[in-house]
């Protein structure tokens, strides 16, 4: 802050970089003290109820943008059904 706080306005540009070399340094060693706070919020709804019905339509959905959804073979009893 020395630094920062006698520096003229010719030298203000190497200053910050001085700061701000000083303030990376300081969350690299210290990160719970210094370094930068993430925010680990989540929001929004998940639903982990869906039927198979509903995962092969959006299967569909997404397949028909890229191929022909049709010329797909039907699914085989080797599958588990839920």
């Amino acid at each position: 802050m020395k630094v920062a706080h006698s520096a003229t306005p010719e030298e203000a540009q190497v200053a910050r970089l001085k700061f701000d070399a000083a303030r990376w340094f300081a969350g690299k060693m210290l990160p719970r003290i210094y370094g930068e706070k993430v925010d680990h919020t989540v929001s929004g709804d998940v639903n982990v109820n869906v039927t198979r019905e509903d995962r092969m339509k959006r299967i569909k959905q997404l397949l028909g943008k890229v191929v022909d959804v049709e010329a797909l073979p039907a699914p085989t009893a080797e599958e588990p059904s839920e």
